[in-house]
Formats: structure tokens, C-alpha cells, sequence
């Protein structure tokens, strides 16, 4: 049989980088193929959603998948967990809805079953599993299939917990065979102090959420003091650096595919407003910047969730210079400046900060033109300009 685990991290991978070494030692030890998928592939609706790349394995001839979330620590001595939950057609996963306030999940289900028949939990409850530690098998790797449907998401509650929620609704939905994780197998805090270091007896310890392992304490710090407890300092120090993760995670890496471009340049300029996140922002934009003014070689790119408020008629002129784009949320800067470059179609894209009149754009244009650089940058920190090519590329500004 092939087992492999498939660990997600998408940005700043530093505090976590004690949880992955943890799970990297257990895949050695249990000879199990441990994946990790540090890009998007994925690109729907929200970050967290990348997830479900670790579907792809089963494509590439494995037959059992555990999904771990990037914080998660292994303690060293734990089984094997495929050897503990055996069952090939089942889903294994932690129900997390209790009788207590905090923990409730039954508003969630009750908004979004639709008529499904969805199972209930000995506690009387809907069953609902935490999503951070899961298994599945080849049998029901269709569990996903359908979640790009994005009227479903119109229910706010499909919201809540995103991609959580999406699975315990496919899983009903479709009546997978459900078996429930042992709590040592998903040692959550459930909002409770453990001042005697009980989580160091479980087999995964889950920092999810907002943590309350040890109170008035970050959770990363948490990550950091729990993984010298278990493991001591030298393989930190020796492995635990963004530098050494990098050179360690590659290998763990190979089967995501990445195309560095998605367009080709047809046009000289993509102008974009990242930080108008509604409608009266970009309106203020397009007061200096009126979009029709645009030469036919320059776009203005517009998200498609805070669009301007304008008329019907000016919408119709409007449109001939403008494209509409969405980019998933969730991502830290250069993920989502790059996200923007690979949907534009100018050789250049200029990320404006504050509002320019058109002056200022060809301006801009010309001086990187004149000039060998990938990106510049005006004195009052307006705007920035990249060649589009090599920023998606480098995937953001700072390896460019």
C-alpha cells in the first residue's frame, strides 16, 4: 500500500517550520511519502482551499492520504496512523462539534444541509470534523469533486471555516463512510488551558485557531517551546531556518504544477488598484485615472468583488479598457501581486498606491523603458512598476 502525507503552507512558513520538521522525522521513520505544497494551484476563493492539491496523489498512484495542517506537531514516538485507522474506504477525521458554546457547529450545518441527510454525533449534535487532520482513501477521492460551485458559497455559513466546511458538506452529501479520530490523534486545546502538559501524551498536537495551549501566549512561540520539549534545540538550530526549509522542502515539492505565465503581453501597460477593496476607493481612483481615457495598448484590471459605482452608460465605455479580475484572499503581498500579473496582459503592470492621473502612468512607463531594471518605484511611494514576466517569475517583489 502507499501512503503519503500532504501538508499545505502558503506564505510565511517560519513559525511553522517546527511542525513540518516533525512530520518530516515521523514520514522517515514510518516510510511514508511526506509531500509539502508551498504554492497555488489550487485558486478558488480563498487560500486554504490549496488544500485540496493533496487530492492529486491518489492521480499519482497512492492509494491513502493523510492531510496535516502546517500546525501540527508529531510527537516522536507516535505510530504509524494508517496501521491504527486500517478501514480504505473510510474518511478518518475528529468531530469537533460539542455541547458547549464555543464548539457548537450546528448553526453552520443547519444553514447549509439543503435536505441532505446529515449524520448525527453521539453527543446528539450534527457530526461535523475538524478538517486540520484527515484521512481518505482512493475509494472516495471524488469527495471533493463539485466545490467549485460557487452558488453554494452564497451561503455565508459555507464561509465560515471555508474549506472545513466544504468537505463536511461533500462528505455528507455523498454519504462517506465516516470514522472518527481518536482526540490523541487531534489534540486541539477546545479553548482550554493545559498548564500540565497533558497535549505532550497525544499523538498530534493541533495549534488551531487561536490556541489557548498556554494563555496570553502566541501561538508560535507555543509551536517553538512545545517542539524543544519533545525534540531538543539541535535539529532547530541545525534545520529549523526559512533557508534550510527551503533547501529541505524541495524534495518534498515536485508533483504541483506552477506555468510562470498564464498570458501573453498584447498590451504596453496593466494598471491596477490593489488597495481599493470597495466601490467609492475605486471611484476616487478613477476620478484622477478615468478609464476610457486609456490608450487601446494600456488596461485598467478591476476586482471583480468591488467593481465602481457608476451608470449603465458610462459601464458600456468603460468596459473597452478595463478586465475584470478576482484573486484568491488570504495571501500575504507578494503572492497576491503576482497573482495579479499572471491575469494581466500588459508587459508592464503598474500597482498604484494613491491616485495618478494619466501623466503619471506614462511617466512611469518610460522611465522603466529607459532602463534595464525589473521594477521602480516614484519617490512618494504612489505607485510601483514591474515587468510583468520576471516579477511572476520571481513570485513576488522580494526575490525580484
Amino acid at each position: 500500500m502507499k501512503t503519503a502525507i500532504f501538508t499545505l503552507t502558503i506564505g510565511d512558513p517560519s513559525g511553522f517550520i517546527p511542525c513540518m520538521l516533525s512530520v518530516r522525522n515521523y514520514a522517515r521513520r514510518h516510510h511514508i511519502r511526506y509531500f509539502i505544497s508551498t504554492r497555488l494551484d489550487i485558486r478558488f476563493y480563498a487560500a486554504c482551499f490549496e488544500k485540496f492539491q493533496g487530492f492529486k496523489l491518489f492521480n499519482m498512484g497512492f492509494d491513502r492520504v493523510l492531510f496535516l495542517d502546517r500546525d501540527v506537531i508529531v510527537t516522536p514516538d507516535a505510530p504509524n496512523i494508517f496501521d491504527h485507522y486500517p478501514d480504505m474506504d473510510s474518511l478518518y477525521a475528529f468531530d469537533e462539534n460539542f455541547p458547549f458554546e464555543h464548539m457548537n457547529r450546528d448553526h453552520i450545518v443547519s444553514a447549509v444541509k439543503n435536505g441532505i441527510d446529515w449524520p448525527k454525533n453521539n453527543h446528539g449534535k450534527y457530526r461535523y470534523f475538524n478538517a486540520g487532520i484527515f484521512i481518505v482513501g482512493k475509494s472516495v477521492k471524488d469527495l471533493i469533486d463539485g466545490y467549485r460551485n460557487r452558488q453554494l458559497y452564497s451561503i455565508p455559513e459555507m464561509r465560515i471555516f471555508h474549506e472545513q466546511t466544504c468537505l463536511n458538506y461533500f462528505a455528507a452529501q455523498k454519504q462517506i463512510k465516516f470514522g472518527n479520530l481518536d482526540c490523541r490523534w487531534n489534540r486541539m486545546d477546545l479553548m482550554q488551558p493545559d498548564p500540565q502538559g497533558e497535549r505532550y501524551n497525544a499523538q498530534f498536537i493541533h495549534y488551531a485557531g487561536s490556541m489557548a495551549f498556554v494563555p496570553n501566549e502566541e501561538k508560535i512561540q507555543t509551536i517553538h517551546n512545545d517542539f524543544v520539549h519533545l525534540y531538543g534545540e539541535d535539529l532547530l538550530a541545525r534545520e529549523g531556518s526559512v533557508e534550510a526549509f527551503q533547501l529541505w522542502s524541495r524534495e518534498h515539492d515536485p508533483f504541483i504544477s506552477d506555468p510562470s505565465i498564464l498570458t501573453q503581453s498584447t498590451k504596453t501597460c496593466s494598471i491596477v488598484f490593489p488597495g481599493a477593496e470597495d466601490p467609492f476607493a475605486v471611484n476616487q481612483y478613477l476620478r484622477r485615472l478615468p478609464a476610457e481615457q486609456l490608450p487601446p495598448d494600456y488596461e485598467l484590471l478591476l476586482f471583480d468583488d468591488s467593481l465602481p459605482e457608476t451608470t449603465d452608460e458610462y459601464m458600456d465605455s468603460f468596459q473597452a479598457h478595463t478586465k475584470n479580475i478576482s484573486v484568491i484572499f488570504d495571501l500575504d503581498f507578494d503572492q497576491f501581486c503576482t497573482e495579479i500579473a499572471r491575469q494581466a496582459e500588459g508587459e508592464y503592470v503598474l500597482f498604484v498606491n494613491r491616485p495618478i492621473d494619466n501623466a503619471q502612468v506614462f511617466q512611469a512607463v518610460d522611465q522603466l523603458q529607459q532602463t534595464s531594471n525589473n521594477a521602480a518605484m516614484d519617490e512618494e511611494r504612489n505607485f510601483i512598476i514591474v515587468r510583468r514576466q520576471p516579477l511572476i517569475d520571481a513570485g513576488g517583489f522580494t526575490r525580484l
